[in-house]
């Protein structure tokens, strides 16, 4: 039973690699798309117009305080799968959906973050400035973590493609499955999760 099993997931790896590449698209598109948007928000922040500062506030605690998961549901609800721009016809993929769905936390996160970090650095505080670089890296973490939901709005990420073997080879499988697909999360993101905290330690040392 073993030998089989692990023949199955042999066999099926190169497909549940092509899932995995997809996760990492959608969390590096998220990320990006999240960044610029928060980046703006953050130095909108720094208006001195009061009603400036509290609309981006509240946009800012919108984003943080919504599941991403219910972003993704509405993405995948109201963006067309389609729109046309000057007589051409433009597809919208799923993925593209999910990427802007899963945008919204790391918007939240670095319009709070990157505010908080230019205050630092004006204060002449650059060790706490600079270590939104290593926080802004463990967002791109968790949003790839994240980008497994995107499997419930039909994208053929790592989960997904680990439903589609299940549909092929039966529910003997599912769990074995599933734990293969966990550890190739985790080869994944342990190393970037170890050289991440090896970076923030750089820069606290480098900035003390």
């Amino acid at each position: 039973m073993i030998g089989e099993t692990l023949e199955v997931l042999w066999t099926w790896t190169p497909f549940l690699l092509e899932g995995l590449y997809w996760n990492v698209v959608i969390a590096i598109l998220a990320t990006m798309l999240g960044t610029f948007v928060g980046g703006v928000l953050a130095v909108l922040h720094l208006s001195p117009s009061r009603f400036i500062a509290r609309v981006v506030g509240f946009v800012v605690s919108f984003f943080r305080n919504v599941p991403s998961l219910v972003l993704l549901f509405y993405a995948a609800t109201l963006i067309p799968n389609q729109i046309e721009l000057g007589g051409m016809v433009v597809n919208i993929p799923d993925w593209l959906k999910a990427s802007i769905a899963l945008a919204g936390s790391p918007t939240g996160f670095t319009a709070l973050n990157l505010h908080t970090s230019i205050l630092h650095w004006r204060q002449g505080q650059r060790r706490a400035a600079m270590l939104f670089i290593p926080n802004w890296l463990g967002g791109l973490l968790i949003t790839l973590l994240a980008s497994s939901t995107a499997s419930l709005v039909g994208v053929s990420e790592l989960v997904g493609q680990c439903n589609t073997v299940i549909g092929a080879t039966g529910t003997t499988y599912l769990v074995p499955i599933y734990v293969y697909a966990l550890c190739l999360f985790f080869a994944l993101c342990y190393p970037l999760s170890l050289a991440l905290g090896a970076l923030k330690r750089h820069m606290v040392a480098k900035y003390s």
